[in-house]
């Protein structure tokens, strides 16, 4: 299934659509997905995560830091926005990040 992810959550699998997913933040070997309605936390570092999404759709901004491009709203020097929330943009990943959110 190319449009999905399953995740525990307590103790069952729970059907996460990759287009609902705002952006997932790591913490140590723990991410948190974040969609608008709910927040899931997985025990797998990010780079496993990231491994299993759609590079189409996301992006890494930051060292553990990834959006879904098609939810970023705003973007400055150092922050993406989604929504009410800012996230940090490292200096590394900004010009690829850029290039790919096609800005004019």
């Amino acid at each position: 299934l190319s449009d999905r992810i399953f995740v525990r959550n307590k103790d069952r699998m729970v059907k996460i659509l990759f287009e609902t997913i705002l952006y997932i933040e790591a913490e140590r070997n723990y991410c948190r997905i974040f969609t608008k309605t709910k927040e899931y936390l997985l025990t797998m570092p990010l780079k496993s995560l990231e491994e299993q999404l759609p590079a189409a759709l996301f992006q890494r901004i930051h060292r553990s830091h990834v959006v879904n491009l098609t939810h970023v709203d705003e973007v400055d020097e150092n922050t993406v926005v989604i929504g009410q929330k800012s996230l940090p943009l490292s200096k590394s990943l900004r010009e690829e990040f850029m290039m790919r959110i096609r800005t004019v």
